[in-house]
């Protein structure tokens, strides 16, 4: 069944379509989105990052983000883009965190100003401001997004974004271990990996549209 299932980034612009209206995610910050403003979002970010931000040969992208709303908007708009998330440890040391980059061979790290302001870390890798990110989007590119989010055909929209050449076992994301039993390992997540870890919470837990998961790990 494997290559016959859906990739995730497939299934996140199919769920958001499902719940256009209905909130997707929200934060202890207050921020809230509706799976249509994430839809949309996401694809102005991907936008962004892809014509403007991330180098061309960068197939790993870090992350120093706490889990919100703004967290889950650069996961989804790098996996749109193709590339492979690595949220990285913030609760981890600066060299442990900077061994992790080094072996994934990461040279772009998205953050944000404000949570730089409260866990200071000097990185080996160039930082991408999420609020730098927001100023450059424009009325016309927020316009574009949601119209294609809105409109186009999901299989269009998947091979517009170069989502039908990816398949199940390319890499989704990279998770690092802890280092507690000495240097941090980084464990390949593949796009199956994700999906049937998915599939498995459908149908044990059977979640309907009114539960919620709660996340707070890094």
């Amino acid at each position: 069944r494997k290559e016959r299932s859906m990739i995730p980034a497939r299934r996140f612009i199919r769920q958001c379509r499902l719940a256009w209206n209905r909130t997707k995610v929200a934060d202890s910050g207050g921020t809230e989105m509706t799976g249509g403003r994430l839809l949309t979002g996401s694809l102005a970010f991907h936008a962004l990052l892809t014509k403007k931000i991330l180098k061309p040969d960068a197939a790993y992208v870090g992350l120093l983000l706490p889990p919100s709303v703004g967290g889950v908007l650069a996961n989804t708009a790098l996996t749109l883009a193709g590339k492979v998330t690595i949220n990285l440890n913030y609760t981890l040391t600066e060299d442990v965190v900077n061994y992790c980059i080094r072996q994934a061979g990461v040279k772009q790290v998205l953050t944000s100003r404000a949570f730089i302001e409260k866990r200071p870390m000097k990185l080996d890798a160039e930082f991408v401001y999420l609020e730098d990110l927001k100023q450059q989007i424009t009325g016309m590119d927020k316009a574009l997004a949601f119209a294609v989010a809105k409109l186009m055909p999901i299989g269009m929209l998947s091979r517009r974004l170069g989502l039908d050449q990816i398949k199940a076992d390319d890499p989704f994301t990279v998770i690092f271990t802890s280092g507690s039993t000495g240097e941090p390992k980084g464990v390949v997540l593949s796009q199956h990996n994700i999906a049937s870890n998915v599939d498995a919470v459908i149908e044990l837990l059977r979640l309907t549209a009114t539960d919620r998961l709660l996340g707070v790990l890094p």
